[in-house]
């Protein structure tokens, strides 16, 4: 993480090409694999790999944006 964004929180804003390969059940030790592929100031992108052992269970794409605690609840 960089230090101009120590302490902000990072939202989700978008998925694309998610794939669900098999399925998650709870008690299973889902692991997650994230490759940040591009950024640009505050919004980020980053392909995203999960899985349960060697499975993959879920892979795909997501967007995020960067923000800081309170302009993420709505609060001023």
């Amino acid at each position: 993480m960089e230090e101009e964004f120590k302490g902000h929180l990072a939202v989700f804003t978008g998925i694309d090409g998610v794939k669900f390969r098999t399925m998650v059940v709870p008690g299973d030790r889902l692991d997650m694999e994230v490759e940040l592929t591009k950024r640009r100031g505050p919004l980020g992108k980053a392909r995203v790999l999960a899985k349960v052992g060697d499975k993959i269970a879920v892979e795909g794409e997501i967007t995020f944006a960067v923000t800081k605690p309170e302009e993420s609840t709505g609060q001023v």
